[in-house]
């Protein structure tokens, strides 16, 4: 393995880690959720942005953007 190919899935794991810290959920809570807890997720994340003052919700905005491009790009989470 090539030196530093494995940072963007290092930035990946930090903004996801940020984003469960933010809401107060393990990591865990983003993976394998069922429809009940998705729609709960979805519902806490709503909470939050609603909440948060303009910058936090920027953070958090550009935390997910990263996550799905990282996603895109085949970065594993």
């Amino acid at each position: 393995m090539r030196q530093g190919s494995d940072k963007p899935a290092a930035v990946s794991r930090d903004r996801l880690s940020n984003i469960s810290d933010a809401l107060g959920l393990p990591v865990s809570a983003f993976y394998g959720a069922g429809d009940e807890t998705e729609s709960y997720l979805l519902k806490l994340v709503a909470a939050y942005l609603d909440a948060a003052k303009p910058e936090a919700r920027a953070r958090f905005v550009g935390a997910v953007e990263a996550l799905l491009q990282a996603e895109r790009s085949g970065v594993d989470c």
